[in-house]
């Protein structure tokens, strides 16, 4: 074996152990996530506990029916009680509480007679929930998604719907606890019947005696190796330190290790798609696939030291997360004095709740971020990284990796260079310039004023480089750690001779864009050349900018509502107030093209508002933002 076929090979080897450890991380990560469902009595939200339930509902809404319809003609008693209690209620609900239920009480072996309470409550939410959706959807679905956002447990979200029906007067008849006993009781005893998974043997303590709920000892074995085996599909990806194993059919490429080589090229298909693409010639996009794979990329040293330090001595930033939450501030007394469901309460817990968003999505943010900086403090030892990529159901390519990746969030792609630098040549210096123009968010220019600017903001650059957490200029672009990043390698090239930069070696990635590749589609497609124009497949001296085409629109359409002076003149009006710009449009004019729904428009839509909103922009709507 020569010199460099060994290497290879050792080489591999060092790939094959990071891809265990990759394995046994994730491993570590899922199997920690399992328990803390555990611990809190979710067993139904574990891998196990959501196979079990997808097998178990139908069954016992079927085993519902039959026994409502038996208990028509039965005395009464018992079985009469929960029988009229369940006509108000769906099977399918029904089941599905019931057997959520009894699957997180037999994981943690709680008694019967709690279970049938907890059981009756969470179902009674259920039907509320459900009534209340039929009375006003919108509203509902607003207090979910609200809940959601929020990263509230789907029994904390009911409770969220309860209140919120309390306040807009839906208050149904409540079951009385011995109905609820009775109800509860009954489910489980369904359940325990038509499964045969769960059981409910009877304990004595002392003078006491209890049933408990546990499953029969071959689904208990069952449960706990599902789990685990569970824990084993889901590893912390990491970029790989050789070139990824090229992809040749649809399964086995981008991983070496026996424990992540057998992996499909898809990441989410749908039934039936590999089968497919096993058929079909798919030479081409291997081809393309491998090529972006084996890009060979590394750590940006220069902004990876400025962005660590910047965290770890806790400078604010306005590009970086938080590194704590925003205290929740306590509620002054008139607000504490205030009767229940009063107007400063339900003003306060407006404002309280604001706070509590701001901070769920801190949290996220704040987490990606720690991670990203930690995976490029682990790859920065290596000359060249690569990341594995994989396609999605429509087959498109994405990075395998976790967190830090080329397609990741402004902090992640400014993390990242190319090992293998090129000389700029003729033509390179303009093209970095623009880049940096575009990064700015000077970039609804001609190409040539997007250049003079780069050349225009030079000695800005030099004391950013000199001192970037003293000069923070930087910090207002666009795409601050990347404009960061470009600093640094437009001082290193502009800064002597013209022959200078024409053979400087850059290694920083340039970005181009497309303007709504749908609408780009679309318009190549059917020859338009008004869609052509607005999307820019027209030759034009200045880009143009199809979001701001939209919100102009917008903004002459609110003006005729104004003029029409009818129900919804103040809407209107407000919406004027408020402002139509093109990052209220942007997103929903994107996503058109690819089957966009009214109701991810609106949600964009209002995602772009609120970002308002928390900047400091006023709302004209109060209450009624939602409408």
């Amino acid at each position: 074996m020569n010199l460099s076929a060994y290497m290879q090979e050792r080489e591999i080897e060092a790939q094959i152990a990071r891809e265990q450890e990759m394995f046994e991380r994730g491993r570590m990560r899922a199997e920690a996530r399992i328990q803390k469902a555990l611990d809190r009595g979710e067993g139904a939200d574990t891998p196990a506990g959501i196979a079990l339930a997808r097998r178990a509902i139908e069954p016992v809404a079927q085993a519902l029916r039959e026994y409502c319809e038996a208990a028509k003609s039965g005395r009464a008693g018992r079985r009469q009680t929960a029988a009229v209690l369940l006509e108000k209620v769906d099977p399918e609900l029904a089941a599905y509480v019931a057997v959520r239920c009894a699957i997180s009480a037999a994981a943690r072996q709680y008694t019967l007679k709690s279970t049938a309470l907890s059981l009756a409550n969470r179902l009674e939410l259920e039907v509320l929930a459900e009534e209340f959706e039929k009375q006003n959807e919108a509203l509902y679905r607003a207090i979910v998604r609200n809940a959601q956002s929020r990263g509230m447990a789907p029994s904390r979200i009911a409770k969220a719907v309860e209140l919120s029906a309390r306040k807009f007067g839906m208050e149904p008849e409540r079951w009385t606890s011995t109905e609820k006993m009775y109800l509860g009781t009954k489910l489980i005893e369904l359940v325990i019947e038509k499964l045969g998974i769960i059981e409910a043997p009877l304990i004595r303590a002392g003078r006491q005696s209890y049933h408990r709920l546990q499953f029969t000892p071959k689904i208990e074995a069952w449960f706990q190796e599902y789990n685990h085996a569970a824990s084993l599909t889901r590893p912390l990806f990491l970029p790989s330190v050789v070139e990824p194993k090229p992809w040749t059919s649809v399964y086995g490429g981008a991983y070496f290790s026996p424990v992540l080589e057998g992996r499909s090229i898809l990441s989410r298909g749908f039934p039936g798609q590999l089968e497919s693409l096993e058929k079909a010639d798919l030479s081409i996009v291997y081809k393309g696939l491998n090529g972006l794979q084996n890009t060979r990329w590394r750590i940006n040293r220069r902004v990876f030291s400025v962005m660590k330090e910047a965290w770890e001595r806790g400078i604010e930033l306005p590009c970086l997360p938080s590194r704590e939450d925003e205290p929740v501030p306590t509620p002054p007394p008139e607000v504490q004095n205030d009767v229940r469901g009063g107007p400063l309460r339900r003003a306060w817990r407006k404002k309280v709740r604001v706070i509590h968003e701001r901070n769920a999505r801190n949290r996220s943010v704040r987490f990606e971020f720690v991670r990203a900086l930690a995976i490029a403090e682990d790859c920065l030892e290596y000359p060249a990284i690569y990341f594995p990529h994989r396609l999605d159901f429509r087959g498109r390519a994405y990075a395998a990796s976790t967190s830090l990746n080329p397609q990741g969030a402004d902090e992640m792609r400014a993390l990242l260079e190319f090992a293998d630098g090129k000389p700029l040549g003729k033509r390179g210096l303009f093209w970095l310039g623009v880049h940096g123009a575009n990064l700015w968010g000077y970039d609804k220019v001609s190409l040539e004023e997007r250049f003079q600017w780069a050349k225009d903001h030079w000695w800005h650059t030099v004391e950013v480089v000199k001192d970037p957490l003293g000069y923070l200029w930087w910090t207002e672009a666009d795409k601050p750690w990347s404009f960061l990043a470009w600093c640094f390698e437009w001082c290193d090239a502009a800064g002597g001779s013209s022959t200078h930069a024409e053979q400087y070696i850059s290694h920083l990635p340039i970005a181009l864009d497309g303007s709504c590749n749908g609408i780009q589609h679309f318009s190549a497609m059917l020859r338009d050349p008004i869609g052509g124009a607005a999307v820019n497949l027209v030759p034009s001296d200045k880009p143009q900018d199809i979001y701001q085409r939209v919100a102009d629109r917008v903004t002459e359409r609110l003006k005729h509502h104004v003029e029409l002076k009818d129900e919804n003149t103040w809407i209107a009006q407000g919406w004027l107030q408020f402002g139509i710009d093109r990052k209220i449009t942007k997103r929903a004019v994107m996503v058109l093209p690819y089957g966009g729904t009214f109701k991810s428009c609106m949600d964009y839509v209002r995602d772009a508002v609120r970002e308002k909103i928390d900047a400091g922009q006023e709302n004209p709507f109060g209450d009624e933002l939602r409408r």
